[in-house]
């Protein structure tokens, strides 16, 4: 199995996913303004995308395994190269 060091899909790739990106970011924004605060965005988009990414493993892999958790949630960039964590 290969992996890619980049995050990043080819340009002339990415409006195959745009439209589906679109609807959901305009449902997320609908849903939030059901909710009395401002922040409530944050909340459903944490939502999302945490089922997609579950949905997406397991539909591509048929179970979830501890390396594609690893790989979906490792941050790119180490702390030591932004100046450490905030505090």
């Amino acid at each position: 199995m290969q992996f890619r060091h980049t995050p990043y899909i080819p340009k002339k790739d990415r409006a195959k996913l745009d439209a589906a990106i679109d609807t959901l970011a305009d449902r997320i924004v609908d849903e939030a303004r059901e909710y009395d605060y401002d922040g409530a965005f944050a909340d459903l988009l944490n939502y999302s995308c945490t089922c997609l990414a579950r949905r997406v493993i397991r539909k591509r892999f048929g179970k979830m395994r501890y390396w594609l958790i690893a790989m979906v949630t490792r941050s790119r960039t180490p702390p030591a190269t932004r100046g450490g964590w905030p505090s």
